[in-house]
């Protein structure tokens, strides 16, 4: 399982292109989170994928308007990939 973190300005669909693009693969998304981060978003995505896949979706995401920076794919074992809560509230 390989962690990205994406960093993008929130315009209009720009979050959409970067989940778009692990959607057409047919990948499983088992975590993903967005959070304002000053005046643009981060993004981080679990993915499980084969190399050939990390580089293609990284290519289209540095490809991407507004999308402003891709971090190397880290490799972490996947029972490290947080669980969802659905207690937890977002603050304003």
């Amino acid at each position: 399982m390989h962690r990205y973190q994406i960093r993008y300005l929130n315009s209009q669909g720009t979050l959409m292109r970067i989940l778009s693009t692990v959607s057409r693969r047919g990948l499983d998304l088992p975590y993903v989170y967005a959070q304002p981060n000053g005046g643009e978003h981060r993004l981080t995505l679990y993915i499980e994928s084969s190399p050939k896949m990390i580089a293609q979706m990284c290519r289209d995401w540095r490809a991407t308007v507004d999308v402003l920076e891709v971090s190397e794919p880290e490799e972490v074992d996947p029972k490290d990939v947080p669980e969802y809560d659905s207690a937890q509230t977002v603050s304003a």
